[in-house]
């Protein structure tokens, strides 16, 4: 009888999904270097919601399950016995001095993830197209990682570091036996596969109004990440870190001039971003390292707290092809701040972090579709966090990108 009751529910929970609409929407999109020469996407993310009465009438009420899969390019920055970063004299270990081909080194990721959020949505919407003004969440997510050598070996992104002995967890040499657990690169160590699951909180402001070649407003948003060891401990690569994440976006259009059919002839636009992350635990994995934005031409570090702030001022010309496209001009400024000490270094070694970095520079761009950016930039890099001396820097081709305005 019980196992009959059990089945009668399954099935009545079953039968009453086809009673909901489902919506599909894409989440994200990158693309990778080597990859058609980075002009089509190498992952994406999207997310299947399902309609459900609302809590609250005329605000969203949302069950949904967010999938992601494809191929990431990624940088080895940190010494994988000790933590050392990259700048450090301490980076070569003592006993195993056979690690200067691995600063910097390129790797491929072949990645997965889930989402399953229920959120809710509260205020009075300006119009039907914009989302609720306040949206709070909450969800359970999971990310499945395996590491490999650059799969396509170009000019810029080459080599085989997971070829080097330290990665070799099989090896039972005294010498190297210790290099088991690998605390600079938890993610990396064994056969660099990975589950990480966590429980996470956190709102979205959508207030800001984007059009072709205009902005008005602000957005923000804010995550909290609870990633404990237990929830990511599935294979040999470890996880367990806490997060706190916030980005925040304001628009303002200073002048606008449009023709007769409403098409764009000359704007200015100043745009600002800031972002704050938190960081700590005893095992990060490089995703957890993800932030919006970094400062241009300055690679991430894992810091506990980061900051950034970008500044660009655009000026927009004609629309043309029937206002399919537009191109722009944008003057940039970024500054960062890592502060803390550096995590994923052995319990003998601390590396305090007090630095700014920053860069600015120009981008000349030209937008079509609403969502793909054809561009080449040109800047110059003030302070890294490499300890390198400040220099100029271009793209060596014209770059594209699709962005979406999610």
């Amino acid at each position: 009888m019980k196992k009959f009751l059990i089945f009668l529910i399954l099935l009545c929970l079953v039968t009453s999904l086809y009673a909901f609409d489902f919506v599909t929407e894409i989440e994200e999109i990158s693309m990778h270097p080597d990859f058609w020469a980075g002009i089509f996407p190498s992952y994406i993310a999207y997310k299947l919601k399902l309609q459900i009465f609302e809590f609250i009438p005329g605000n969203e009420t949302e069950l949904s399950v967010l999938l992601s899969t494809g191929i990431q390019p990624r940088v080895i920055t940190q010494n994988p016995i000790n933590g050392a970063p990259v700048w450090e004299d301490k980076w070569n270990d003592d006993s195993y001095t056979a690690l200067n081909s691995l600063k910097l080194a390129d790797y491929d990721t072949m990645a997965s993830s889930w989402a399953l959020t229920f959120g809710q949505g509260f205020g009075e919407r300006k119009n039907e197209s914009r989302k609720d003004p306040l949206f709070v969440w909450a969800s359970f997510d999971g990310q499945w990682e395996q590491s490999l050598n650059p799969i396509l070996q170009g000019l810029d992104r080459k080599g085989y570091p997971f070829d080097n002995l330290v990665f070799d967890y099989t090896v039972t040499d005294d010498e190297i036996s210790d290099y088991e657990t690998l605390v600079g690169t938890p993610d990396l160590q064994g056969d660099r596969q990975l589950l990480s699951m966590s429980l996470n909180l956190g709102f979205n402001i959508e207030m800001l109004e984007l059009n072709t070649a205009s902005i008005q407003g602000v957005d923000a948003k804010l995550k909290f990440t609870y990633a404990p060891e237990k929830l990511g401990n599935s294979f040999t690569g470890k996880s367990d870190f806490i997060k706190l994440w916030l980005w925040a976006e304001t628009g303002f259009t200073i002048f606008q001039l449009k023709d007769e059919n409403a098409l764009n002839k000359m704007s200015f636009v100043v745009v600002d971003d800031f972002e704050f992350r938190f960081l700590t635990g005893s095992q990060i994995p490089k995703w957890a390292e993800k932030t919006y934005g970094t400062v241009w031409n300055v690679e991430n570090i894992n810091s506990p707290v980061f900051l950034r702030n970008s500044t660009k001022l655009y000026y927009y010309g004609r629309q043309f092809l029937n206002g399919l496209a537009v191109p722009s001009f944008m003057l940039f400024f970024d500054l960062g701040y890592n502060g803390g000490n550096l995590n994923n270094t052995t319990t003998s070694l601390t590396i305090p972090l007090n630095f700014f970095t920053g860069s600015y520079g120009v981008q000349i761009n030209l937008k079509m579709f609403n969502f793909l950016y054809i561009y080449y930039e040109i800047g110059h890099v003030l302070w890294d966090n490499l300890g390198g001396s400040s220099h100029f820097e271009s793209s060596e081709t014209i770059k594209f990108l699709i962005k979406l305005n999610y």
